[in-house]
């Protein structure tokens, strides 16, 4: 079967377009509450970007590993009771009302204030929150699996721990390795109580922080930095066809 040239010109355009929203600079800025959606929906595209897929195996294989061990460590955690006001601290700090309130709360401050760095922040972790909670529900509902408590089918993944990992992605790429560390221990913390409070197997929670490290990436890119790039490239439309502008900042 012929595939017309008009066909052709179209994947070809829709190709560029791809590369050209790939290539978008990390200093785009904080887009306007009325893109909230659209932004939603670049977000979530970016989740299958090329550069998500070695974190995706990494934890895979993690979750893997950790599988026959998974028994041995749920019969710890119910054979102690020593922290059980940990894992109740840690259910409501990575539940939805205290994250999802905190998200809003921080999304308004950011659209009041006039620091674009704050802005860009809130942005990003409203859009966190918002993807992280839609991804764990459709996943759970596609993927049921019975809690290690008997409660329902919605073990898998855990959304706790994955909104947790996801701001602490988030914070960590827009302020670095002083905000990183106490984020990262409180995300694993958050995920440790999941496994205290009889909620989720350690699968769960392998994959959790995996799906929600790759959920701060994916949002995290726009405006993380807040300062151009040495190097960009992308399409350019040519008399003759299409070429490729490359940039270069020589400035500090």
């Amino acid at each position: 079967m012929q595939i017309s040239g008009a066909l052709w010109r179209a994947v070809a355009a829709f190709g560029c377009a791809a590369c050209v929203c790939a290539q978008q600079p990390d200093d785009a800025g904080s887009p306007p509450v009325s893109r909230f959606h659209v932004e939603f929906l670049r977000n979530f595209g970016n989740l299958f970007r090329k550069d998500n897929l070695e974190p995706l195996l990494l934890g895979a294989a993690g979750s893997l590993a950790v599988v026959a061990p998974e028994d041995r460590v749920a019969g710890f955690f119910l054979r102690t009771h020593r922290m059980h006001e940990f894992g109740d601290t840690g259910e409501a700090l990575g539940g939805p009302a205290v994250a999802g309130g905190a998200a809003g709360a921080l999304f308004v401050a950011g659209r009041m204030s006039r620091n674009e760095r704050f802005r860009v922040l809130t942005y990003s972790l409203a859009q966190a929150t918002a993807m992280s909670a839609a991804l764990a529900g459709g996943v759970k509902a596609c993927v049921p699996r019975e809690r290690p408590s008997g409660e329902d089918q919605r073990s898998f993944y855990s959304g706790h721990t994955a909104n947790a990992f996801a701001w602490a992605t988030v914070l960590s790429r827009h302020h670095g390795l002083r905000v990183a560390v106490p984020s990262y221990a409180v995300a694993v913390l958050i995920g440790v109580s999941r496994l205290e409070k009889n909620k989720h197997y350690l699968t769960d929670v392998t994959a959790g922080a995996t799906t929600g490290y790759i959920i701060g990436r994916s949002v995290g890119r726009t405006g993380a930095a807040g300062k151009p790039r040495r190097f960009g490239w992308g399409f350019t439309r040519l008399p003759g066809g299409v070429g490729i502008s490359v940039q270069f900042r020589l400035n500090h």
